[in-house]
């Protein structure tokens, strides 16, 4: 399974019709920043689920977020995500993280 994180924030990806892939960011909810989704890639993708695992087990430490999609059709799709605090709707997010993709047969 292909797996993206920060790191490929911004990149333009191609998939096959059928092929699975993780996104993988860092995320503190302890903090109110969480992780939201503005696009899920559709119609050229589906989000099958999504997790949270907290690394290294200490209370107020952070983790991963993780989300699971599958390209379903031919075509273009858009995944972004901003990360804020929910109750900051009026203040730009701190960070934000996006993929192009492009997914053929």
């Amino acid at each position: 399974m292909l797996q993206f994180d920060e790191r490929s924030n911004g990149s333009n990806i191609e998939l096959k019709t059928g092929e699975k892939f993780k996104i993988i960011l860092p995320e503190n909810p302890t903090t109110g920043f969480r992780w939201n989704p503005l696009s899920s890639g559709e119609p050229a993708c589906k989000l099958l689920d999504d997790s949270f695992e907290l690394v290294g087990g200490s209370p107020g430490k952070g983790g991963s977020h993780s989300w699971h999609f599958q390209a379903v059709q031919e075509g273009l799709g858009r995944i972004e995500f901003a990360y804020r605090r929910s109750w900051e709707h009026a203040q730009p997010s701190a960070q934000s993280f996006s993929l192009c993709i492009y997914v053929r047969t």
